[in-house]
């Protein structure tokens, strides 16, 4: 449809690029105005009170403290080293689907105790690690969700993170 930019994948600043169709043979017809080029601008710093908000933020995600540390550091202007390898706390949310490192560790975690965990190191958070994390929690008396939120990766941690 002429004038339509909704019915082509072919338009640019709300105006059809695409403006004649013949035996499937197109007529791209250029702007007019050209894309205007962006003007660079200097890194602003933060303030102090900015980088102590997404300090907060960090903390408040369970975020562990050599990540917090580098972070912070990198937004001072030193250099961002991120850790590589297997992780060696819990440091985001688990639940049941999930698959990755940190679901690898919790495992460890929780097969370090034979009661609560049994079932293979698969690094897949399904119905075994679910069963076991809520036992995990049952024991030390947090609220038995089956997930590893704030308060369960905390205890973990604070039992056998290195």
């Amino acid at each position: 449809t002429s004038g339509n930019t909704q019915d082509t994948n072919v338009s640019g600043a709300s105006t059809d690029l695409l403006t004649s169709v013949t035996n499937g043979s197109y007529v791209i017809q250029a702007s007019s105005n050209p894309t205007p080029t962006p003007t660079p601008r200097t890194a602003k710093s933060l303030t102090e009170s900015q980088i102590q908000a997404i300090i907060g933020l960090l903390r408040s995600f369970g975020a562990d403290q050599a990540i917090i540390d580098n972070v912070n550091n990198s937004l001072r202007g030193g250099t961002l080293a991120l850790p590589s390898g297997t992780p060696s706390r819990l440091t985001v949310l688990l639940q049941f689907g999930i698959r990755s490192e940190q679901v690898t560790l919790l495992q460890q975690y929780l097969s370090r105790n034979p009661s609560i965990y049994t079932g293979p190191i698969t690094g897949y958070y399904g119905s075994l690690t679910t069963e076991a994390v809520k036992k995990f929690q049952k024991k030390y008396n947090i609220e038995q969700t089956g997930v590893a939120g704030p308060i369960t990766r905390g205890k973990l941690n604070e039992l056998y993170s290195r």
